[in-house]
């Protein structure tokens, strides 16, 4: 039944203000309540973008029996203002009334219970191979009386999984005689990684596979509720004997540093949620609740095992589609008029939130062009002098220079630009030289620096330090890349990425070709930076350079969003690139574009090469030593323009002479 003061105070939260799972305890104490799943529809849209993405039907399904009440929306409501009035027969729980629901035994009841050796034995199981050393506490607990509640000793830890398993087996129903008698109001613990049998730190675990999760400031129908709707990979779930269920879950790491990303990065995201996480569960030889004893009289029960994604890897991907879900469809009609394009970065080259990559040579002053274009993002200022930028807050994450190395080569920009040192006031540097993993590993930590300061773009330089997979691969660099559009869209930022050509001259291919390894790199950007150097001459240098070490390079710009640029040429005067006002570089060449231009014939160049060589076949062959157009034509299949183009374009090898006699010319012709 409808209750007019909680639904005066439900007017008073607002969903797109709570966190996960207040969002949830909402919906919960609505259904207890008596609301439908429309009042809880109708209160969940103020928020649209939330209730767009959520299965309401799924959602409120799985409320039954959860003992959220009326209380919790009183609650949440009075931290936004709402004073409640009370009057008679509202039916209602003010949030200082007694609640007197108990909801264990819902959550904890199940007929047909196993004993506690059998408990034990799935959950070691569930666990531990065979020959995995296993570390407990029964028998050595001790009350701590300045803390005022029990502890564990020194634990047991020379134990395999097999021996402990054939111990339960042989003592039968005495699980005590099997691991030791726990104290009766302590009951005992165990670790869940397997440990190498010389000690019980965490210096002795031997296997990363397993994080305890704990939040005992919950409800133990919140908790479990939690788990399964985020599919935790909990491989047991072990209710305390108290509070709490520990959730033993899968994060399968390979190494100690690797456990302690992933344990940080699980609580967080739960914290996230709005799930108060115990953050003293960290280590890796953590002790958690042993299932099959009992605590105070209440068993420490075994409530399942292997349940939500089957491993850390299958939970990633889970999270990750529920919390990027697709876009909806949408026709015109579903518009508010046409859609706003985002603002422009630099001008006529990227838009605000959009990829670009810049690929230039090996030693080409890649770094030096990307940290200008830094600085000219961060003040608003023309990049090489070209390319006008629009103020941004930039993050430069440099995976190939020392930091020192780095804010040296920022401070000689800026010196030569003439700018003082609140010019950097919108740049940071992030260096992780030596420190950096691929960049499926970081892209989280990045997404989270750039949310947490409010960063407009992030420079990469370069990738190749932080690729992962097979340069050559589609397959591969697709992931890769996929990897950058999670950065640009959850961080709401524009990514600017480094690569290098490939090997060899480069002046014989496209811009869009240069770029060493698989061409998704250069599909995948939205634009398509390209430096390629030229070849100097001493008389160009003398003239115009302003330093004999002075290098020149053309730019090539190719864009998703906007008519590509005209190439534009520039000096590389240490350390700015500077653009070539004086077009003393326009007629240059980079390496290997001569010979190719050289090499390319064109369609009529190679048909009268093949008229030549037709020509002297049939004179060779048949003694005719004169044809017409019409006949060459014939012989060829082609039409008679095509025949007089091709002669036009043989560089007087071929010539017609009265209108329609074709002879041919100069070196192995014969004139008829």
């Amino acid at each position: 039944m409808k209750s007019e003061l909680l639904s005066n105070a439900l007017n008073y939260i607002n969903p797109s203000n709570l966190s996960y799972l207040d969002w949830l305890r909402v919906g919960m104490a609505l259904k207890t309540e008596g609301y439908s799943i429309d009042d809880f529809i109708k209160w969940s849209y103020k928020d649209p973008v939330k209730a767009k993405l959520t299965d309401f039907e799924r959602k409120w399904n799985s409320f039954n029996e959860s003992g959220v009440t009326g209380a919790t929306i009183m609650e949440l409501a009075k931290q936004e203002g709402f004073i409640p009035k009370r009057y008679e027969g509202d039916g209602c729980m003010d949030f200082n009334d007694t609640i007197e629901f108990d909801g264990t035994q819902e959550i904890l009841s199940k007929p047909a219970e196993p004993s506690g050796g059998e408990q034990l034995i799935k959950y070691l199981k569930a666990l531990f191979n065979d020959s995995d050393y296993v570390g407990f506490v029964t028998s050595n607990a001790f009350f701590d009386t300045a803390k005022g509640k029990w502890l564990p000793g020194n634990c047991v830890y020379h134990k395999t999984c097999r021996d402990i398993i054939e111990d339960i087996y042989h003592y039968g129903d005495d699980l005590g005689a099997a691991i030791g008698d726990p104290k009766l109001e302590a009951g005992a613990w165990i670790k869940f990684n397997a440990l190498d049998g010389s000690g019980y730190k965490d210096k002795n675990v031997t296997s990363y596979k397993y994080a305890l999760v704990e939040a005992d400031g919950e409800t133990l129908e919140l908790q479990r509720f939690i788990y399964d709707d985020l599919r935790l990979p909990i491989a047991a779930l072990v209710f305390s004997g108290l509070r709490s269920l520990h959730a033993i879950v899968h994060v399968d790491a390979i190494s100690e540093r690797e456990y302690k990303e992933r344990v940080n990065f699980l609580y967080s995201y739960l914290k996230s949620k709005g799930l108060r996480v115990d953050e003293n569960n960290k280590n890796p030889s953590r002790l958690s609740r042993m299932p099959g004893v009992s605590r105070n009289g209440v068993m420490q029960k075994l409530i399942a095992t292997n349940i939500g994604c089957k491993d850390w890897d299958d939970w990633r991907k889970y999270i990750a589609s529920i919390d990027n879900p697709l876009p909806q469809i949408k026709f015109f009609k579903d518009l508010d008029g046409w859609p706003e394009l985002a603002p422009e970065l630099i001008e006529g080259v990227l838009r605000k939130g959009h990829k670009a990559i810049v690929t230039g040579g090996s030693k080409t002053a890649k770094t030096f062009a990307l940290m200008q274009l830094a600085v000219c993002i961060a003040n608003k200022l023309k990049w090489m002098g070209k390319l006008q930028c629009f103020q941004g807050k930039v993050l430069y994450i440099d995976f190939e220079l020392s930091e020192a190395s780095s804010w040296d080569r920022l401070h000689k920009i800026i010196d030569a630009l003439g700018l003082g040192t609140d010019c950097l006031e919108n740049i940071a540097i992030w260096s992780l030289k030596g420190q950096a993993t691929t960049l499926d590993n970081l892209a989280d930590k990045i997404i989270r620096k750039c949310k947490a300061n409010g960063f407009d773009v992030v420079i990469l330089d370069p990738i190749y330090k932080v690729l992962f997979g097979d340069e050559n691969s589609a397959s591969d660099m697709g992931k890769f890349t996929n990897q950058l559009d999670r950065i640009a869209a959850e961080a709401g930022v524009s990514v600017i990425y480094c690569h290098h050509h490939s090997k060899g001259a480069q002046g014989n291919k496209k811009s869009l070709d240069r770029g060493s390894g698989s061409g998704v790199f250069s599909r995948d950007a939205d634009a398509i930076i390209d430096i390629i150097e030229l070849e100097l001459s001493q008389k160009v240098i003398d003239e115009y350079a302003d330093k004999k070490t002075d290098r020149g390079f053309r730019i090539e710009i190719t864009t998703r969003e906007f008519l590509n640029p005209e190439n534009f040429y520039i000096w590389f005067s240490y350390p700015l690139h500077k653009f070539d006002s004086a077009g003393a570089l326009g007629k240059l060449h980079a390496a290997g574009e001569i010979e190719a231009k050289d090499n390319k014939k064109s369609a009529d160049e190679k048909r009268a090469e093949e008229i030549v060589r037709r020509y002297e076949e049939i004179a060779s062959f048949k003694q005719v030593l004169e044809l017409s157009v019409s006949q060459i034509a014939e012989y060829l299949t082609v039409d008679e323009k095509t025949i007089k183009r091709a002669i036009a374009a043989s560089k007087g090898r071929l010539k017609i002479e009265d209108k329609t006699r074709v002879i041919l010319t100069g070196e192995g012709g014969q004139e008829g």
